[in-house]
């Protein structure tokens, strides 16, 4: 009695020890050794790091789910997106062996920060939102204040810098009450820049007024953690804010700052501006040598052609200020020919991808015919062995092999018909987007605007050329490639509609798919159509629900319409979307399931459109959960 006392005892008191390691998730190797850590990671050491984390020496899952949150940490610091992948599969996998909701918040975090570095900006704040959640559960408040600065990060990367505010606070708010110092730095950093983004949209003093508070408390906490790049980076802000209210010695003095503190292979972005800004603030002192001599400067420390532009346009303007002409029409015709290197660099570009993607498809059908002449030559031998053993089998093989070759054929010709009709979609999206980018650079004449437009034009088009590659995408990649092409009409009108995404909850959007780019020409037709003559702000609404087998996505718009003759008759229909309809009548044939289209007028004025598709998971077994 008293042994089997003995060992229930024993057994209690180890599952009591393992409770207590879930609860808290320490590993022994690596107790009060957590700060060493964050310095190494933030002064990126690899050798102290390496000499700290040996994963021979990590036996446990505990302490290997340690082990990998630091190596992630390490590469999310250092922008290493693949190595961040690599080490955050692992963790994961940790995880899956044995739970622990202190580690789960931490991998949460870094997956968010994983898909903001690879632009997936749903799914980061998909995994921003998670961790958020947790922690409150937890009540762990340090990572709770760094998901806040993280999904105050996604918006701020969307454009949109009134959400990432309150985010940004809040997680001040929260670093406040654990005193977090750092964490708190790091908000009020990013508040400089939200502000910042507010004043240039709507040019209102009291953005500005707010920028130069969180400058003023950000530099007081910077000088206190001695963070000198963070210094660096609000005194250049400082500078940018007094050239905008025309207090040029003020900006002068920051500029100089700068220049004393900063490093030269370190700090050639901030170099750059505090020079480009010194040479505007003496051209409007109309000090020219001296501007002369800082677009120079600027000049040098440039690192893309976009930098380079502007500060040759500021060297061309001080040389023409001072007579100089000869010189500033050498000026002049550099930034043409720097502004035609852009535009052909990016065409190069996507002829290119377009090149290779045509000779990959060229290769692939090469395959697919050598493979289909093989399996043809090999049933003719069956069927010549067979015929010597029984003439019946004979009849019966011949039948079976020319019915299967038909079938084959026929399903070969429905998939290059749905190509064909995924490669036509391409040059009229891409017709249409340079045609909204051709208004955008008659309607802005800035040469920064104009950057920010190419640069997001470039990512819609490289978007455009994977997703329209892949039969299926999933309805994150699919809403991800719709976020940037809205973003880019927005651009073009700017407050001229709204667009809402309504998904169901019970939705998987990483695993569920789509045909790839199948929702898009529905919204070109109510951006490009709808509203076009309309007095009001326009309204999109993209549903997406599921049923027992089907995917339904409805598209509706509050825009001018069309009358019920049109519907009936189809006329007025966009050529993407006729083409659209094609390859939902494909789809049906090919995946043997219902899929349709149906158009509808709203009252009093608007369309709605309808597609039923066929439920198709990217992992088929999680069908069966």
């Amino acid at each position: 009695m008293y042994q089997f006392f003995t060992i229930g005892l024993f057994i209690l008191l180890l599952q009591s020890k393992q409770l207590l390691s879930q609860q808290n998730c320490s590993c022994e190797l690596l107790l009060n050794k957590e700060q060493i850590l964050s310095d190494a990671i933030e002064l990126q050491d690899q050798k102290i790091l390496e000499e700290i984390l040996r994963l021979e020496a990590f036996k446990t899952p505990l302490c290997r789910q340690s082990f990998y949150y630091w190596k992630s940490s390490y590469f999310n610091k250092n922008n290493s997106i693949d190595s961040l992948e690599y080490y955050l599969n692992l963790f994961k996998k940790e995880l899956r062996i044995q739970s622990c909701d202190e580690n789960t918040v931490k991998y949460y975090y870094l997956k968010g920060y994983f898909y903001v570095k690879s632009e997936q900006y749903d799914s980061a704040s998909n995994y921003f939102l998670k961790a958020i959640e947790k922690a409150k559960t937890i009540n762990n408040i340090e990572f709770l204040a760094k998901s806040n600065v993280g999904l105050g990060l996604v918006f701020d990367r969307i454009m949109q810098p009134q959400k990432s505010i309150q985010y940004y606070k809040e997680a001040i708010r929260l670093a406040e009450t654990i005193h977090e110092d750092k964490i708190k730095l790091s908000g009020l950093v990013n508040l400089q820049s939200c502000y910042g983004m507010c004043y240039d949209e709507r040019q209102q003093v009291k953005y500005l007024d707010s920028v130069k508070y969180y400058c003023f408390q950000t530099l007081k906490l910077a000088k206190k953690l001695n963070s000198k790049k963070e210094i660096i980076r609000t005194y250049v802000t400082l500078a940018g804010i007094y050239l905008s209210e025309k207090k040029y010695s003020k900006a002068l003095s920051y500029c100089d700052s700068v220049i004393v503190m900063a490093d030269i292979e370190r700090n050639k972005s901030q170099l750059h501006s505090v020079y480009f800004k010194m040479a505007q603030c003496y051209i409007e002192m109309k000090d020219y040598k001296k501007a002369i001599t800082a677009a120079n400067f600027s000049l040098q420390f440039a690192d893309n052609n976009a930098k380079k532009a502007n500060a040759i346009y500021r060297l061309f303007e001080a040389n023409k200020m001072i007579g100089n002409f000869e010189k500033a029409l050498e000026y002049h015709e550099q930034l043409k020919t720097l502004d035609e290197e852009v535009l052909s660099n990016d065409r190069l570009k996507a002829v290119t991808e377009l090149e290779q993607k045509y000779e990959k498809s060229k290769n692939e059908k090469t395959i697919k015919e050598l493979n289909q002449a093989s399996e043809i030559k090999s049933l003719r031998i069956r069927v010549l062995l067979f015929g010597i053993v029984l003439a019946v089998f004979i009849i019966l093989i011949v039948f079976f092999v020319f019915r299967q070759k038909a079938l084959r054929s026929k399903q070969a010709i429905l998939e290059i018909e749905q190509r064909l009709n995924r490669s036509r979609m391409n040059p009229h999206f891409f017709f249409n987007a340079m045609t909204t980018l051709q208004g955008l650079a008659l309607k802005e004449n800035d040469g920064k605007k104009m950057a920010i437009y190419l640069y997001k034009f470039s990512s819609l088009m490289r978007k455009t050329l994977e997703s329209s590659f892949n039969d299926y995408i999933t309805i994150d990649d699919e809403l991800n490639f719709i976020n940037h092409y809205i973003e880019l009409q927005l651009l073009k009108q700017k407050d001229k509609f709204e667009f809402h995404v309504d998904i169901s909850s019970d939705i998987e959007r990483s695993e569920i798919l789509v045909p790839s780019m199948i929702i898009q020409p529905f919204l070109e037709n109510a951006v490009e159509h709808g509203f076009e003559t309309i007095d009001y702000v326009g309204k999109i609404n993209l549903t997406i629900q599921t049923s027992a087998s089907e995917l339904h996505i409805a598209i509706s718009d509050n825009g001018k319409g069309i009358v019920e003759s049109d519907i009936n008759n189809n006329k007025h229909i966009s050529r993407a979307v006729q083409i659209t309809k094609d390859r939902l009548y494909l789809i049906s044939i090919l995946s043997k399931m219902k899929s349709s289209y149906s158009i509808k007028k709203i009252e009093p004025h608007g369309v709605e459109i309808k597609l039923v598709l066929p439920l198709l998971y990217e992992h088929p077994s999680i069908s069966d959960r």
